[in-house]
């Protein structure tokens, strides 16, 4: 691996994420391995010779960025 890092990443926190991710595709179930495929898989493009693989990274969410449980919006009161 490259040494040359962007400022303000922490090599640790990378290192944490894949991790995390290798676990999920190692021993997720097979929805949720498809389902983090399909969030950042744009296309698959087959040729005779070789295959073309358009994504899109990852996003890592910040520190800062708190997550809060919530209700879709399509859930009434009582779950009806």
């Amino acid at each position: 691996m490259s040494e040359h890092w962007i400022s303000g990443i922490d090599p640790n926190r990378i290192k944490y994420y894949i991790d995390n991710l290798k676990a999920l595709l190692d021993h997720g179930e097979l929805f949720e391995r498809k389902a983090f495929i399909r969030s950042f898989v744009q296309e698959i493009i087959v040729s005779k010779h070789d295959v073309k693989l358009i994504y899109a990274m990852p996003m890592i969410p910040s520190v800062s960025e708190s997550f809060e449980e919530e209700v879709l919006h399509s859930v009434r009161y009582g779950g009806r």
